[in-house]
């Protein structure tokens, strides 16, 4: 199931807007580009259902990764290899890897959701982060940006203008991966015309089994996790100054009872 036409709603940010605001993705051209003049715009990853912020309330989001380097040549062979792991290992079709360039020195690959069969939840996030993490360590990602997956994360607008570089960040082909970095900085002078995939792309997206396994089995342990949580404390525990007598009487013991004594504790 697709929740694409339910979770219609983005936050937005920009020097012009000077604090989060939700829009309809829809709205970003009106509401968020010309009011910026497309300058330093970022709309959330996450995506939801209503008009206005509710504590708790369910997200809907994308895997995506930031990879970033001071030498953007090692971010992008990063994003190739990255991507051939994507493709070859979890059988996402290229189409559905999208690849962007930031503007600056860094790359966004973002991974539509229902290739994983990926569902709302307010922790959305933080399984995203799992995934990611996963992926990271075993393909030792040299510039991976693990600080990214908070409850409200920002990414730079397709064709916005970067305020330091004054490059737009652009959407490549995997192809386009493979040229020289300057070759890449000089499409970015100029904003993108022709899209790399077309508009309509994801409007028929499925399940890929392999991808969807493969979150399945990582989002497991953030499950597990979350449960063990509420075993929590919500608050500190009072010092009595003396242990209950059951307590003190298991610290005191000498060794433990065998197993077939039938204790437990």
């Amino acid at each position: 199931m697709s929740f694409r036409k339910s979770f219609l709603y983005c936050d937005v940010h920009s020097n012009a807007l000077r604090q989060w605001k939700r829009i309809k993705i829809d709205d970003m051209e009106e509401k968020l580009r010309k009011p910026s003049k497309n300058y330093r715009c970022f709309a959330s990853i996450q995506r939801y259902e209503k008009a206005r912020h509710e504590k708790g309330e369910p997200m809907w989001m994308p895997v995506f990764f930031d990879l970033d380097a001071k030498d953007p040549d090692v971010a992008r062979e990063d994003v190739i290899h990255l991507t051939k792991y994507l493709t070859k290992q979890l059988d996402i079709p290229k189409e559905y890897i999208r690849v962007y360039f930031s503007g600056k020195k860094g790359f966004h690959v973002v991974v539509t959701p229902e290739v994983f069969d990926i569902t709302p939840h307010p922790a959305l996030h933080l399984k995203v982060k799992k995934a990611c993490l996963y992926i990271s360590e075993l393909l030792k990602l040299r510039s991976f940006d693990a600080s990214v997956y908070s409850t409200r994360r920002g990414l730079r607008v397709h064709n916005s203008i970067h305020e330091g570089t004054k490059l737009f960040k652009i959407e490549l082909s995997h192809h386009d991966l493979h040229k020289k970095m300057d070759e890449i900085l000089g499409m970015a002078k100029h904003p993108q015309k022709e899209a790399v995939w077309p508009d309509d792309i994801e409007d028929d997206v499925g399940i890929v089994e392999d991808a969807k396994n493969f979150w399945d089995q990582q989002t497991a342990h953030v499950e597990e996790a979350k449960e063990l949580s509420h075993l929590r404390p919500d608050r500190l525990i009072k010092d009595y100054g003396e242990f209950p007598v059951c307590i003190d009487h298991i610290l005191n013991l000498k060794e433990l009872p065998k197993s077939n004594t039938g204790n437990r504790t």
